[in-house]
C-alpha cells in the first residue's frame, strides 16, 4: 500500500479480489459523501511482495533489534544496521533502503516497541525514504528520528 499524488494503491494477489474490488467501485462514499472510484489494473508482483523476509529472517531480525534497544530511554539504535554481526553472522541482508526490508523492520517497531521515542537509522545509505513513511501511524510516539550520514 502507498499514494501516489491523492490515489492510494494497493497490491492484491488473487484476480477474485480485485473483481469485488471493481465491483464496488462509485458505490462507496468517503467522508465528505464523494463517491469513491477503484480501478483495478493488472500488474506485476510488487518487490515488497515477492522478496519478503521468511519468518527465519524476521526473527533473527527481530532478536537483532532486542539487542540494540536501550530500555531506560527507548531508543532504538539501528546505525548501519546491514553490518550488525548477528544479522551477516546468519547471512542475512538487511538493506533498509529496499522497501522489504525497511517494512519488516517497522512492523517489528510496531509489534515489539510501541513506546519508542528514539529511532538511529543513521549510515545505512538511505537515500530515499518512502519506505518509512508509515512510522508516523505505527509508532506516533517517536520524537527522534536521526537520519545522519546517510549519504
Amino acid at each position: 500500500f502507498h499514494y501516489v499524488k491523492n490515489q492510494a494503491r494497493f497490491f492484491v494477489q488473487d484476480a477474485s479480489i480485485a473483481s469485488a474490488l471493481k465491483d464496488v467501485s462509485y458505490k462507496i462514499c468517503d467522508e465528505e459523501n464523494q463517491k469513491i472510484s477503484i480501478f483495478v489494473i493488472a500488474s506485476n508482483v510488487p518487490y515488497s511482495v515477492r522478496y519478503k523476509l521468511k519468518p527465519k529472517e524476521m526473527k533473527q531480525l527481530k532478536l537483532t533489534m532486542h539487542k540494540r534497544y536501550d530500555v531506560s530511554h527507548e531508543a532504538l539504535d539501528l546505525q548501519s544496521l546491514r553490518f550488525d554481526p548477528d544479522l551477516v553472522g546468519h547471512d542475512i541482508d538487511i538493506i533498509l533502503n529496499r522497501r522489504n526490508c525497511m517494512a519488516a523492520t517497522l512492523q517489528i517497531i510496531e509489534e515489539n516497541f510501541p513506546e519508542l521515542l528514539s529511532l538511529n537509522l543513521s549510515n545505512n545509505k538511505l537515500y530515499q525514504l518512502d519506505g518509512l513513511s508509515d512510522i508516523i501511524q505505527m509508532v506516533p510516539t517517536v520524537k527522534i528520528l536521526n537520519l545522519s550520514k546517510n549519504e
